[in-house]
């Protein structure tokens, strides 16, 4: 919690650490301006019938850790530990997908109730350990639009009453080959060589095609 309170003061705000429960009525009643929350939050937590605007910024990231007793891991067998491994790293992967589905839901539920405006953002913060400095945030959100770690598009979809495509690409193509200069400008990729040297390289290489593929398929949504 001390991380978040001294991230929000550094980015100029004024931090007030409350339950999920109350967090609601706060904002209804002006005690808070505003909360951070992942998208969820607008339709679940129903935050979407207060909040005028969302924005997505990746300011932080919050991993989910699955936790074993070290003294009960060793005595498990090797071969149920690997039934074990497997079975974390499949519902690792499921997870994934889960999470996407459910993001995108509350996505377009959020978009459909005549509240919130979602703007999603790249923003840069101290959690990304960015090796330049956070005085140069302004050329580190460049450097990610133009190695295609993060892309520009909108959505209008007043544009579908005039016959238009609600989607629109704004990013020019990748330049892939700048990927891994911009990667390896921030500990929090950077730092993934030094921790797991035997998968680092085929992950880098992996965000390289995820990157190709990922602007591929918004330019056929603002092609079709």
């Amino acid at each position: 919690m001390k991380s978040q309170t001294d991230m929000m003061k550094a980015l100029g705000g004024i931090p007030v650490a409350m339950s999920y429960g109350d967090v609601y009525t706060s904002l209804q009643t002006g005690i808070i301006d505003g909360t951070e929350n992942n998208e969820t939050a607008l339709t679940t937590g129903k935050h979407g019938e207060i909040c005028k605007e969302y924005s997505t910024d990746q300011h932080a990231m919050i991993p989910d850790v699955m936790v074993m007793s070290a003294k009960v891991w060793k005595t498990i067998s090797p071969q149920d530990q690997n039934i074990i491994l497997e079975a974390a790293r499949e519902s690792t992967e499921s997870h994934k997908i889960a999470w996407d589905a459910a993001i995108d839901e509350a996505i377009r539920e959020a978009e459909s109730y005549p509240g919130p405006a979602i703007v999603i953002a790249y923003c840069p913060c101290l959690e990304h350990g960015i090796k330049a400095g956070m005085s140069c945030t302004q050329e580190e959100m460049k450097k990610a639009v133009e190695c295609g770690y993060w892309h520009l598009y909108r959505y209008d979809p007043r544009r579908i009453a005039e016959g238009k495509n609600p989607f629109q690409l704004d990013s020019p193509a990748p330049d892939t080959d700048k990927l891994m200069d911009f990667l390896m400008g921030e500990n929090r990729f950077a730092s993934l060589k030094n921790n797991f040297p035997e998968r680092a390289d085929a992950l880098y290489q992996k965000e390289i095609a995820d990157v190709k593929a990922r602007y591929q398929k918004y330019r056929k949504m603002a092609e079709d």
